[in-house]
């Protein structure tokens, strides 16, 4: 290599995405979740960033149209350096979609959210889905609020009682049918064919160390619910 020209840095591959979005939120359960992980990169959608302030983080990028975050957050932020991009109101895309944009276009492994639920159920229910976006492309993508964690299987998979989030497991049809078969938990499943709108699957309990699930033929939201 020439002398006095060096070779350009390789981008880190950002395995784990934190997005920050200006849902239903509890300072000290995401506080206690958060600790468990580590993230490479962490995005903030609109007042996520209050949110990113008060949990002590400065994301890698905040973005929105910042109709609810306050200038105050955003100095702060533009004199640590985060990367800003302001979009105008009358938009086609919600600031979480936005951000979940970003964070799929980067190819990570995980993608966790919170903040993506609240008292809108129109945004939650959209928010929700939105995940299918990443989940189709390989990501696992969790959605964690005050009181649940929600992610989406197409296949076999395990929960352990030790380690899920809350004490109920609901599985939910996302797709016109699905094959289920469930051990380990109070009601079990051979084969059952379950069709999206029926309620089959909700409110279940882990009574094992360990649950497995096997899914065919479709996918479902799984969400680990505390009440």
């Amino acid at each position: 290599m020439p002398e006095g020209k060096r070779k350009p840095r390789a981008a880190p591959h950002m395995n784990n995405i934190l997005i920050i979005s200006g849902g239903s939120f509890k300072k000290d359960r995401m506080e206690s979740y958060l600790k468990k992980n580590k993230y490479d990169h962490i995005i903030a959608a609109d007042s996520g960033g209050e949110y990113a302030a008060s949990l002590g983080l400065i994301p890698d990028l905040l973005l929105g149209d910042f109709d609810s975050v306050s200038n105050d957050t955003l100095d702060y932020f533009k004199s640590r350096r985060c990367r800003i991009k302001e979009f105008d109101p009358e938009k086609d895309m919600t600031d979480f979609d936005l951000a979940l944009n970003e964070a799929v276009s980067l190819s990570p492994e995980r993608i966790t959210v919170i903040g993506g639920t609240g008292t809108r159920l129109d945004h939650t229910f959209t928010s929700i889905f939105c995940l299918f976006r990443g989940f189709k492309k390989g990501i696992y993508c969790e959605m964690i609020d005050p009181h649940n964690k929600i992610y989406f299987k197409d296949n076999d998979f395990k929960i352990k009682g030790e380690e899920q989030y809350g004490k109920y497991v609901s599985l939910v049809p996302v797709t016109e049918s699905v094959i289920l078969s469930i051990k380990g938990m109070k009601y079990p499943l051979d084969e059952r064919k379950v069709f999206m709108g029926e309620s089959l699957c909700q409110s279940n309990e882990i009574v094992c160390e360990t649950a497995e699930i096997k899914v065919k033929g479709g996918v479902i939201a799984v969400f680990e619910s505390m009440d």
